[in-house]
């Protein structure tokens, strides 16, 4: 991809469907930060300090806000303007990986930026911090709130996925995201900020893992490491990794016979059958089991039948 613009999700990769409109994991964050709005709008006292993370919350365990703190978001601009990042890098970034997998990383975002946050906090007496989008209030000093971090991650997600994207005059996508990632870096040092500096540093390392995890970023040098098959959403692994195997065995027998598996599709599927289904496989390892289309699931799940039977 050379330039920014939004991919198009098949039918069928949303989770349910409302109308007729697919509920992806985009939309589904997106939906619940808009709401977020209007509960801060009715209730704010309640809803904002019942949810976001600061020290004196957490002095009295109120755990939960270690990945509640995004829903407190401020009525503004900013606000909007964040929303409308999250659904055009998010929708981006989920049709290249697929809902399970973005799923994770919001989940896994969100709580490892929380607990970082809170370990820094742990540390402070009097803490005079903020992240986030500014509330406008006072005891808003105190807190981890908003989107924005989250936001900030997805940046660097995308410029991982496409490290070659363009925005605004051919101008590198990742230049802007550097100079937005080192401002805010900058901004939390200057201030003592240590929790925002904390929440940031710890989602950038976690959106780096992900991606390289889930195998969608040439940047090699990042570490690699290995994921259960529910946050992958590939059930197939397994298989995979076994194929590999024997194509690897194949090429160092410098043409010898290709040394079959046991239990592999290969021995039990007919020629075309199993080139189709090695076509399948390697579309899931490179987006996840999402990636497939209705028509190609039902198909790799007639030859999961069929290889059961024999």
């Amino acid at each position: 991809m050379n330039r920014f613009g939004p991919n198009s999700l098949s039918d069928g990769d949303g989770w349910f469907r409302v109308g007729t409109v697919q509920v992806t994991t985009t939309i589904a964050a997106v939906a619940t930060a808009i709401i977020s709005l209007f509960f801060a709008a009715a209730s704010p006292s309640f809803f904002s300090e019942g949810f976001w993370l600061s020290w004196e919350t957490l002095r009295r365990f109120q755990l939960w806000r270690i990945v509640t703190w995004p829903l407190v978001n401020s009525i503004s601009i900013w606000t909007i303007l964040s929303i409308a990042v999250l659904f055009l890098f998010g929708r981006e970034i989920e049709a290249r990986i697929g809902k399970h997998r973005f799923a994770w990383m919001l989940a896994a975002m969100t709580l490892v930026g929380g607990v970082a946050s809170a370990v820094v906090f742990s540390a402070y007496d009097a803490p005079t911090f903020v992240a986030g989008i500014p509330m406008g209030d006072p005891v808003a000093a105190t807190a981890i709130a908003g989107v924005a971090e989250l936001v900030q991650g997805l940046f660097l997600a995308f410029v991982l996925i496409n490290p070659r994207a363009r925005s605004f005059f051919g101008i590198p996508l990742w230049l802007f995201v550097a100079v937005f990632q080192l401002l805010d870096i900058l901004s939390a040092v200057a201030t003592r900020n240590w929790p925002q500096l904390a929440n940031i540093l710890a989602i950038d390392a976690v959106v780096a893992l992900l991606v390289r995890a889930f195998g969608v970023t040439e940047f090699e040098q990042i570490p690699k490491i290995p994921l259960p098959s529910f946050v992958t959403g590939d059930p197939y692994q397994k298989a995979n990794r076994a194929r590999e195997k024997a194509q690897r065995a194949k090429q160092k027998s410098q043409g010898a016979d290709v040394i079959a598996m046991p239990n592999t599709p290969r021995r039990t599927l007919e020629p075309l059958d199993q080139a189709y289904m090695d076509v399948l496989l390697d579309k899931i390892g490179e987006g996840g089991l999402d990636s497939l289309t209705r028509d190609e699931r039902a198909k790799l799940d007639e030859y999961s039948r069929r290889l059961r039977d024999n």
